[in-house]
């Protein structure tokens, strides 16, 4: 697995990374309240970020949840989070029960992992029905880094990136898990809320 993802762009004070920021966040508030779950675990929350902006936008947060595998991440959610239940967890072998949780999100993580089918195949054990996940939608992400003059050396791709995906591409890996049911596109993001199959839903 790579270096964990560099939280400092939630904290940036570009104007502009503040507006694709705010416009992801939206994107995937949409998709959440779309299917109306009770249970959602955040798959790789890192230092809750996204568990906070969950709990403040959405209308009727369902009981949030999420796990970590850094230590010093999850201990910064902990203190972000306190009435929110966080653990330390592995991606590839999570101990949560199968179908534990109605959604599993998973933002900003699959594009760091050696081996992001097995990770997928685990997000769709724990899930009883849906699960969102987004990447890097490539070249634009990279594109997007060399205009803010980031990541120069690597030609725009974040250090801790070892998987690029296409929009195309990235379907292509979701499919293989569980069916995709809404495509959304926050530049210079792909999001996908997918659904398990009728077969595993059995």
């Amino acid at each position: 697995m790579s270096k964990p993802y560099d939280s400092k762009k939630y904290r940036s004070k570009n104007l502009v990374a503040q507006a694709l920021l705010f416009n992801f966040e939206t994107k995937l508030i949409k998709l959440i309240e779309s299917v109306s779950v009770k249970t959602l675990l955040d798959a790789g929350c890192g230092e809750g970020y996204l568990l906070r902006v969950l709990h403040e936008r959405l209308l009727a947060p369902p009981e949030l949840n999420g796990f970590e595998l850094v230590p010093e991440l999850l201990e910064q959610a902990k203190i972000k989070l306190p009435a929110v239940q966080l653990w330390e967890d592995n991606i590839y072998a999570s101990t949560c029960k199968d179908e534990a949780y109605e959604l599993v999100v998973c933002t900003e993580v699959l594009e760091h992992l050696e081996d992001p089918g097995k990770a997928l195949s685990e997000l769709f054990r724990i899930s009883s029905r849906y699960v969102i996940v987004s990447v890097p939608h490539e070249p634009f992400f990279r594109l997007s880094s060399l205009l803010r003059g980031k990541y120069l050396k690597q030609f725009g791709n974040h250090p801790g990136h070892i998987q690029l995906w296409g929009r195309s591409g990235f379907l292509d890996l979701v499919k293989a898990y569980g069916t995709v049911v809404v495509i959304a596109s926050p530049f210079p993001w792909t999001m996908v809320l997918a659904e398990k199959s009728q077969l595993e839903l059995k």
